[in-house]
């Protein structure tokens, strides 16, 4: 056997240089301590900047596709009440008074929130909603649920008109491309 010398001797076992020793060296006895707690701080300090930033970019995005979005709901709000009193006239015309007043009245309603949601601002509509959700919560989920059930409704049908392609048939032929029907009973 051969005997190892331990002791200060060997380089590898002085104290101070093992594996065990460097985790309790904490700093750099070259840097004082006062400049790396500063270098830490800006970090910090531009690491919050940059969020702030980034949100601040982020919610200004978000602001102006809820304009755009707001804008063409409120182009198709408008439409909607120009039919709905254009149904009332006709209505009207052929005698059915009660229904066309009904009818005019829808119109007009869904022309004065057309109106009001082109006019106000994007932050001023989440407020009104914010404080009408607080007030009355059951009219609120349930307004809610009847705008999503009709919001899904429009959705389908207008991608079905979409899909219709020139013929509005959505593949079908039209009745004036379509082949005659066959006779029945094969008489002429």
């Amino acid at each position: 056997m051969t005997s190892e010398t331990v002791g200060p001797a060997d380089p590898a076992r002085r104290p101070g240089t093992g594996p065990a020793d460097a985790n309790r060296k904490t700093a750099d006895p070259t840097v004082p301590a006062e400049p790396r707690a500063q270098s830490r701080d800006e970090m910090a300090a531009r690491a919050k900047r940059q969020a702030v930033e980034v949100a601040r970019d982020v919610k200004d995005r978000a602001r102006s596709l809820a304009t755009g979005q707001k804008s063409r709901v409120a182009d198709r709000m408008g439409g909607l009440a120009d039919a709905l009193r254009t149904g009332a006239h006709r209505l009207d015309e052929k005698g059915d008074r009660g229904t066309a007043r009904y009818v005019e009245q829808a119109g007009d309603s869904i022309a004065w929130l057309s109106d009001e949601l082109r006019d106000r601002d994007v932050d001023d509509l989440v407020a009104v909603t914010r404080d009408f959700a607080r007030q009355r919560p059951a009219a609120f989920f349930g307004g809610a649920l009847v705008a999503g059930f009709f919001l899904a409704r429009f959705m389908k049908s207008t991608a079905a008109t979409d899909d219709d392609g020139p013929s509005g048939s959505q593949g079908r032929p039209s009745a004036a491309t379509a082949e005659p029907a066959a006779p029945v009973g094969g008489l002429v």
